[in-house]
């Protein structure tokens, strides 16, 4: 299906017309564009929280020989999803709060086979806490769910490429901006409601599951002798 345009004042436009305000005064163009963003992050984070292997993207972070850390500078993230040693394709395992603790005790270097994920608050980037302890340099690929804003969405990917496998999301969010544009307007929204539900839908069946050739399993990777349900990222990605 192709793609529209995502241009803000596009979308403004498109809006304006299914609320049956195209020369109404009663929304400003500052308070479209804010209700514009606003009704994106509402979609993007309800769809990236609950299908997040949709919206994984991959960043390359590289060790500091004798730094247990790494710094996740770029971008800002709703989840993080995985993280691989690029020379092997080993996938590190996440370790949980109360394990960290014993291997930090070991004070070991190598390459790094475990991770935890730091956010200090005081900080303006989280950390991975890596074990053991590189011992030299060594590529990560960090699987992420990005945060996106709209105007963000639209100078990165450009006007026709941005979430161009989900048909409707444009209309989506179209419909929505149309429908809190009428409320305000104390005026009847039933029909757009439903036909925002309707869009929904059909968005929720365009990728649950996204790869009907590869669901999710039992896996054992490698030479691990554990089996678990943990899924590759990468195998989402394409």
């Amino acid at each position: 299906m192709a793609q529209r345009s995502i241009r803000i004042d596009k979308i403004i436009e498109r809006a304006r017309s299914r609320a049956d305000m195209v020369d109404s005064e009663f929304w400003t163009a500052p308070e479209l564009t804010d209700l514009a963003e606003a009704k994106f992050q509402e979609f993007y984070l309800e769809f990236a929280c609950d299908y997040d292997e949709f919206f994984t993207s991959r960043k390359r972070y590289s060790t500091t020989a004798g730094s247990s850390t790494v710094q996740i500078t770029n971008p800002q993230f709703l989840k993080l999803r995985g993280t691989q040693r690029v020379e092997d394709l080993f996938f590190l395992r996440k370790l949980d709060l109360l394990e960290a603790p014993d291997y930090v005790s070991k004070n070991e270097t190598g390459r790094p086979r475990f991770y935890s994920l730091r956010i200090d608050p005081e900080i303006e980037f989280p950390f991975l806490d890596l074990y053991p302890t590189p011992d030299a340099v060594y590529d990560l690929d960090v699987y992420l769910v990005p945060i996106f804003g709209l105007q963000q969405l639209q100078q990165t990917l450009g006007e026709s490429k941005a979430l161009y496998m989900l048909a409707g999301w444009d209309e989506y969010l179209v419909v929505r901006m149309a429908i809190a544009m009428k409320d305000r307007e104390e005026s009847d929204c039933s029909v757009l409601i439903t036909e925002a539900a309707t869009l929904k839908a059909s968005m929720q069946k365009q990728i649950k599951p996204t790869d009907l050739s590869e669901p999710a399993g039992v896996i054992q990777r490698g030479s691990r002798q554990s089996v678990s349900f943990y899924t590759d990222p990468e195998e989402y990605l394409g």
